[in-house]
């Protein structure tokens, strides 16, 4: 597999029939996901089925769709949408920059996956919350109907779904290798002490750790952060140890902000120069505060996704600390479990 390469492209026909829209996308590998979990194809109807006072028939939907990654529009209640999906394997990484998402378990199990945060594992007759522009995922492993409520206007795919063609890909290859040669650069012309370690594509902290060789809490996990004071915008990349979250009600006092939510993902990799799964504990791109985590600057080693999929960085902390100069704040919650 080429080395420093993100995923090839996004190919997206979208057919018009009338209200309806068919999304389709050839199996690639989105941000980092699996290509073998990623549907080949989406069927989404965004017409609306059933009108007021008419019955809705769920069960009648999820015996007549079961193959694929099926996603219907059950009915419209005032400014929103009641969706139904009957799917199994992943969707793509996306955002919805203004709505937010509701997800409830009809059948089967839903794992919804928040980038820099948890994953929560959703069981029949359980619901969640995805707020506006915070960049997700859903998976299925086993045949899963769900139950999805959003504002009418909503792209069931995201806003970001449909910038991933050959172009943007080749250009985020370009990027992702002058970050990691940039990086190389730095450490070395500061006789840093780290070791390269190559190993499969994969930038998600828990499923990477092993691979390095390491514990997750030893990971340095890297998110890109949106804080907001007296209507002023800044962004900020936190470092927290790989099992832990980021505490965002402790960041947002630190910087005695108003308001703070993860940066989207377009975001978070123009600022940094790095796809997501691969962020550093560096601002090598743009001039960001970065904020570490006790624990990580405690651990005589960092582990981290060296800009790329496919490398990862182990670095010496002490020279870690010399050479970026971070801000050491208790920016995290406790160990997930």
């Amino acid at each position: 597999m080429p080395s420093g390469k993100r995923a090839a492209s996004l190919v997206k026909t979208a057919m018009d029939f009338g209200n309806c829209l068919i999304y389709e996308f050839e199996a690639v590998n989105m941000w980092g996901a699996s290509p073998m979990d990623v549907p080949a194809k989406y069927d989404i109807h965004t017409d609306v089925k059933f009108r007021e006072l008419e019955l809705v028939d769920v069960g009648a939907l999820r015996r007549e769709n079961d193959k694929g990654w099926f996603n219907q529009t059950l009915c419209r209640v005032n400014d929103s949408v009641v969706r139904l999906g009957v799917v199994q394997g992943e969707f793509h990484w996306h955002s919805h920059a203004n709505e937010d998402e509701f997800f409830y378990v009809v059948s089967g199990r839903l794992f919804v996956d928040i980038e820099g945060g948890p994953s929560v594992e959703l069981e029949p007759e359980q619901g969640y919350t995805v707020p506006k522009g915070v960049v997700h995922r859903t998976r299925a492993p086993e045949r899963t109907a769900m139950l999805m409520i959003a504002s009418a206007d909503v792209n069931p795919v995201g806003d970001q779904s449909g910038k991933d063609d050959v172009e943007a890909a080749e250009t985020e290859a370009g990027r992702n290798s002058s970050t990691y040669d940039r990086l190389i650069g730095l450490l070395t012309s500061n006789n840093a002490e780290f070791k390269v370690i190559e190993h499969e594509p994969e930038g998600r902290t828990a499923v990477v750790s092993p691979m390095r060789g390491h514990a997750t809490r030893e990971a340095a996990k890297c998110i890109v952060l949106m804080v907001k004071a007296n209507k002023k915008a800044e962004f900020l990349i936190v470092v927290v140890p790989g099992d832990a979250r980021v505490d965002l009600e402790r960041v947002k006092r630190l910087k005695r902000a108003d308001f703070i939510r993860f940066a989207e993902q377009a975001v978070a990799e123009r600022l940094t120069g790095c796809v997501a799964g691969t962020i550093l504990p560096f601002a090598l791109a743009e001039p960001l505060e970065i904020l570490v985590d006790p624990a990580v600057a405690e651990s005589p080693t960092m582990y981290f996704n060296a800009g790329r999929l496919d490398r990862s960085i182990a670095l010496a902390t002490k020279d870690y600390l010399r050479i970026a100069s971070p801000r050491i704040e208790r920016v995290a919650l406790a160990a997930e479990a």
